[in-house]
């Protein structure tokens, strides 16, 4: 499993395949942070955000930008199961290096100096959010649609994120779907509004998102060994 994520990161690295969503996520947070002194909660709030999005990218479009040959073959030299592992681990690397990116470079402009405890529960929130991207984009990627359906249901999976209706207002279908789409629009509404002045539900929500991803993650594991057969 080490050595496929070696791989992985290696191909990556050589592909610069990691730079689009990466200085997309720069820009955005620039765009988004250009406008005067921010609160340690927006920042937060936004970067999860972002990473969301990137988190996706690396499970999904990165990892189905790799050739089917050199996939095949380290299924076959790795074992179908630890080569996904891998390339999970490999995409969680890649994600919690962009998630300190996304919560440090916005720190110049946080009013007031947050204290080292809002830093790091700030910091978990963004990376646990590009996990449950990761995983989401992960469980599309083992499906192996058609490249077709592959974006729609990408598309699919970051519009209900971000449509995801309120369990306290909604009916138990809206629930229910409330608990299976990705809950990164919940985790960044509790940052924003809580994350100074009741920490402990900003630390449930991160451990609810991180839960979610390894549940997504699991399932992802999976289908993956049931489509193993696929061309």
């Amino acid at each position: 499993m080490i050595a496929v994520a070696r791989w992985r990161l290696a191909v990556t690295s050589r592909s610069l395949t990691f730079a689009p969503p990466l200085l997309a996520e720069l820009l955005f947070l620039g765009v988004m942070f250009t406008t005067g002194p921010q609160t340690e909660a927006s920042v937060v709030a936004v970067s999860c955000v972002a990473l969301f999005g990137l988190g996706v990218w690396f499970g999904w479009v990165n990892a189905g930008a790799l050739a089917a040959d050199g996939r095949n073959v380290t299924a076959v030299g790795a074992g179908p199961r630890r080569a996904f592992a891998g390339e999970l681990l490999a995409g969680t690397t890649i994600v919690v290096l962009a998630a300190v990116v996304a919560a440090l470079v916005p720190l110049p402009v946080v009013r007031p100096v947050p204290g080292a405890g809002a830093v790091v529960l700030g910091l978990a929130a963004v990376v646990v959010s590009g996990l449950v991207g990761l995983a989401g984009g992960a469980v599309i990627t083992a499906a192996r649609l058609r490249p077709a359906l592959r974006f729609t249901a990408t598309a699919g999976l970051v519009t209900l994120a971000f449509v995801r209706p309120a369990r306290d207002d909604a009916g138990p279908a809206a629930t229910v779907l409330g608990w299976v789409v990705p809950p990164v629009l919940g985790l960044a509404r509790v940052v924003a509004d809580r994350l100074t002045d009741a920490p402990g539900a900003v630390a449930a929500a991160v451990a609810g998102c991180l839960g979610w991803a390894a549940v997504a993650a699991v399932l992802a594991g999976v289908v993956a060994a049931r489509r193993e057969d696929r061309p």
